[in-house]
């Protein structure tokens, strides 16, 4: 598997410039996002983990379908992010793709959610 966003040396990722993008992609989801808050993330060599909190409250004033609000769901997101990253790849001639789908899991409880994050901060003594 191509390592496009840089190699582990010492547990810790020394980042190619379409890792470094990623990274401050990722952090800026708010910002495009408003109702998303990210929480823990890591950038592995191939590919990311990271938590998104929704606030449903802001997506409830927002019009949408019998399914919810199509511009305020995961999916949406994700494709938002992961198009932004390509963009910049395809425009400084960064040969780069994405793995077609990516995993999700809604976390139910605060223990939950820091059982994830340990597992993100963890990754990288894995490799």
């Amino acid at each position: 598997m191509r390592r496009f966003f840089g190699e582990l040396k010492n547990h810790r990722l020394q980042k190619e410039p379409i890792g470094i993008i990623a990274e401050d992609y990722w952090n800026k989801i708010p910002q495009h996002f408003p109702f998303v808050r990210t929480d823990e993330f890591i950038l592995m060599p191939n590919h990311v983990h990271g938590i998104l909190h929704f606030d449903d409250h802001r997506i409830a004033g927002k019009a949408g379908n019998a399914f919810g609000p199509q511009s305020c769901n995961l999916g949406s997101v994700i494709r938002n992010y992961k198009g932004a990253v390509t963009s910049f790849a395809k425009k400084d001639g960064i040969a780069f793709a994405w793995h077609p789908r990516f995993y999700d899991r809604i976390l139910h409880t605060e223990r939950e959610i820091e059982i994830v994050r340990n597992y993100i901060r963890n990754n990288p003594l894995k490799g």
